[in-house]
């Protein structure tokens, strides 16, 4: 008969799931996992270059994850370390090179999840998908950089979207480079480590308390969602779900 396992039990089965990317995992908190994981609170800078260096591992969904839940992980013990973090692999490229949901994230959108539920989980990735939207990256420079020259200045754009080929496309106009670029790479690794500090960084102040939800939807969003948001029932306006940026894809949705 076939065993079914429920979520607790499966985080606790990391050892038997497969060998992790990561080697520290000492044994501090006994055999039995527990769903959500306490959080321990992260040096940002630290968790930045931990998520650039984890993107040539696995890729930006994994960096992002690993270099977060992977540090909580090691600090928790066993069984929290031998969690297959692996599992976030398949998130790069949109989700297997698909161009949807930008790796970093649903790499943050996780991490997010092994910590908080409903509502405050809610909060926290919209805080995370609003900056992503916003921010001109990236922002971070690693000491030693992987696919450029030390020297390489880093071009910087607004993704105005949380989809990946619409992120990735507009970097590649702004830096005038082609998408499977070395450069390309690299930016997208460094906006791993960006994405990675920003959400740590967010988890912090959880943890202290002092946490304040800000951008949790774009105006231009709220704009449209005034007549298109489920429950409005305003004649002639089809229902959204959605809180992404919507003038990027719809600039001339009422012209």
């Amino acid at each position: 008969m076939e065993k079914k396992y429920s979520r607790r039990e499966v985080l606790g089965f990391g050892a038997i799931a497969g060998t992790t990317l990561l080697g520290a995992c000492s044994s501090k908190t006994g055999d039995k996992a527990v769903f959500p994981w306490k959080y321990k609170i992260l040096d940002v800078e630290k968790t930045r270059q931990r998520a650039y260096k984890s993107y040539f591992k696995g890729g930006c969904m994994y960096g992002v994850f690993e270099a977060i839940a992977g540090q909580v992980g090691e600090a928790l013990g066993k069984p929290y370390c031998d969690f297959p973090f692996e599992l976030s692999t398949y998130g790069g490229g949109g989700a297997a090179l698909w161009g949807t949901l930008c790796g970093t994230c649903n790499g943050a959108a996780m991490a997010i999840a092994m910590f908080h539920g409903k509502p405050l989980c809610n909060q926290l990735v919209n805080e995370v998908f609003s900056w992503y939207e916003g921010t001109a990256l990236p922002i971070f420079v690693p000491a030693e950089p992987d696919k450029v020259k030390k020297d390489y200045q880093m071009p910087t754009s607004k993704a105005e979207s949380t989809l990946c080929h619409v992120s990735v496309t507009r970097w590649v106009q702004a830096a005038g480079k082609a998408s499977f670029s070395p450069e390309r790479a690299e930016r997208c690794a460094r906006v791993v480590a960006d994405m990675a500090g920003f959400t740590a960084g967010l988890l912090n102040l959880t943890a202290q308390d002092k946490f304040t939800p800000k951008n949790q939807v774009s105006a231009a969003a709220n704009d449209c969602l005034a007549c298109h948001a489920k429950g409005k029932q305003a004649p002639n306006e089809p229902e959204v779900v959605s809180k992404m940026s919507c003038a990027t894809c719809h600039p001339d949705s009422h012209k």
